[in-house]
């Protein structure tokens, strides 16, 4: 397991790609509603899993980390099956998929 500082980096990371990704998403003309929830799904667990871990309430962390990584997974799906999304933000929602899966996995 990491030392606390690397996780709290991991976590920090991972919702800054998260807020990347939504941002993406959400300038991409014509990307649709199923990638925009996905990756607001991922945004939002990322968003609380820092918050629980501010709080230091590790258990509500660990859990909102294993739901951040399942939405990371839908996420990068999602926009990897949509024909209309520039690869440019398909690259962006795959760094956060890839930055969701280093913080779960930091804790394992």
């Amino acid at each position: 397991m990491a030392e606390d500082h690397e996780m709290h980096d991991e976590i920090v990371e991972m919702e800054q790609a998260a807020d990347g990704a939504k941002a993406a998403v959400d300038a991409e003309s014509g990307a649709n509603e199923n990638v925009k929830d996905m990756v607001n799904r991922l945004h939002d667990r990322a968003r609380d899993a820092k918050k629980a871990m501010e709080a230091g309430h590790r258990a509500s962390m660990l859990r909102l980390l294993e739901e951040a990584e399942e939405a990371a997974d839908d996420a990068r799906d999602a926009a990897e099956a949509d024909p209309v999304l520039s690869e440019g933000v398909k690259a962006v929602v795959r760094e956060a998929h890839d930055k969701a899966k280093e913080a779960r996995d930091a804790f394992r």
